[in-house]
């Protein structure tokens, strides 16, 4: 769990639990269930001495209609960011100005930035000249979008834009699908020694893993080049592919990716060499 439970998912889950309650999945659509987090990209904003940390929030675990046992997941039903002081070892949601958001559970979480039917940025995210751009998109086999805000206003969403292809707007809706979308996520980052942007992500459905290049955070992207093709386990298909910039050779043309092997839960670590 990224963070502690809120006193209103913990009513919920009281109100839903099987033990306690007796409920069955034919008389209580939430009988069983459970809420989590699935931790994103982070953010590094040292202005603030803070690091930001992306997640969707989850409903799963359940006997009836919703947030079914059976998910992958479970039911994505929004999506935030918790934040850590690392200084002062504490840590906390964000609670975006517009209040919050409604879950499907029909409860108003304050820390939501987004709900189920919205648009989700916590697929990537990247700090660059004092703002946050965040990636994401309402589905992952669809282009991602991208939003940039200063990191100083963060939590306003009224700061928030979009970028529709040739300028920044206000209005999500306005926001296109600019570069490929990852299968848990994408890493978006700057190399200096190469001077470009970077994106790193594998599709949904595949074991192939792509870069792509541009000038700006916003673009335009590069068409997709394939790095290397992930070995499966047990004919389960690899996801949540990720660079790690971090350990990147001085020039840049050394990068190291990880990515979880699905068939026997392994996170591997692979070297890759660009030209």
């Amino acid at each position: 769990m990224l963070a502690d439970l809120q006193r209103q998912e913990l009513a919920f889950q009281a109100a839903h639990d099987k033990a306690t309650t007796g409920c069955t999945g034919d008389s209580d659509p939430f009988c069983g269930s459970q809420f989590a987090h699935w931790p994103g990209p982070v953010l590094a904003d040292p202005e603030r001495g803070r690091i930001i940390i992306a997640y969707g929030k989850l409903c799963r675990g359940s006997e009836g209609s919703r947030c079914l046992s059976t998910e992958l997941a479970g039911e994505m039903i929004g999506w935030g960011f918790f934040f850590v002081v690392p200084e002062l070892g504490l840590g906390d949601r964000l609670k975006p100005s517009t209040g919050g958001a409604m879950d499907v559970t029909g409860s108003l979480d304050p820390a939501l930035f987004g709900g189920a039917q919205d648009f989700f940025f916590s697929g990537g995210a990247l700090a660059h000249n004092g703002f946050a751009y965040l990636y994401g998109s309402a589905n992952i086999l669809e282009g991602s979008k991208v939003a940039r805000v200063p990191l100083a206003s963060f939590e306003d969403k009224s700061q928030w834009v979009y970028w529709d292809g040739g300028a920044w707007q206000s209005d999500v809706n306005a926001g296109k699908g600019i570069m490929g979308p990852g299968a848990a996520g994408n890493t978006v980052f700057f190399s200096e020694p190469l001077n470009g942007f970077y994106n790193v992500y594998c599709p949904f459905g595949t074991n192939e893993v792509f870069m792509q290049s541009a000038p700006a955070p916003e673009g335009p992207w590069s068409d997709p080049v394939s790095l290397f093709s992930s070995t499966p386990v047990n004919n389960a298909t690899n996801y949540a592919c990720y660079a790690h910039p971090e350990f990147a050779s001085a020039d840049g043309l050394t990068q190291y990716i990880s990515f979880f092997r699905t068939g026997d839960g392994a996170q591997v670590l692979t070297k890759v060499q660009l030209q």
